[in-house]
Order: structure tokens, then sequence, then C-alpha cells
């Protein structure tokens, strides 16, 4: 069974909430393999938001997307980085504790073997 990572944004994100159109969006992320991820966003906005004259929310979207796209970018080379036969160790930052948490739990699993 493949299992996957959900996340959801804040109900009135401050990039959209900038551009002056509340939404939502839920975020899945689905493993392809080593090397590839399926990255399915969905978003949510309320009836009458849609249903205003002037709701254009596209370029909330379009917006997001590239954000999305610029972060992934970075993700992969970090990747790539990650993948070479040089590369040894990095850094945590303060703001990855949950990652360093996941990735000392998962080493731990392969002591326990």
């Amino acid at each position: 069974m493949q299992t996957g990572h959900s996340e959801c944004s804040a109900a009135s994100s401050p990039t959209t909430r900038a551009r002056g159109i509340p939404s939502s969006r839920a975020r899945s992320l689905w493993p392809d393999g080593p090397t590839r991820t399926r990255i399915l966003s969905e978003w949510l906005f309320e009836p009458e938001v849609l249903a205003h004259p002037d709701c254009d929310v596209s370029d909330a979207v379009d917006f997001m997307n590239l954000l999305g796209a610029q972060d992934w970018a970075v993700c992969e080379a970090v990747q790539q980085g990650v993948g070479s036969r040089a590369h040894r160790h990095g850094v945590m930052l303060a703001q990855e504790a949950e990652v360093a948490d996941v990735t000392r739990w998962y080493l731990e699993q392969f002591d326990a073997k």
C-alpha cells in the first residue's frame, strides 16, 4: 500500500487574502518512486466568493502555483545534491525540527533491526 502526505493550508492564506480572495487549499503528496512525487493541490472557495461578478481566482491560483514551482525546483536541486557521492550530511535549521525528528526516527528503524 502506497502512503502519502497531506497538508491543508489555513482557511485564509496570506497570499490569497492579500489578493482579496479568502480560500483554503488542500495538498496531497504521493511518492511515485525514489525520485518522483505526484502533487495534487485542490483549491476551496466559498460559493459566494465565486458567485461575485468581479471574482477572478486565476490570479491567486496562478501565483501560488508559481511559488510552488519555485519551491519544487529548490527541493529538486537539494535532492540531487543529497544523492551525490560527495554528500556526507547537512545541517538542520530550527524551523526544520519536525524534519529532524522524522529523520531520526527513520534512522532508528534501521538500528532496531
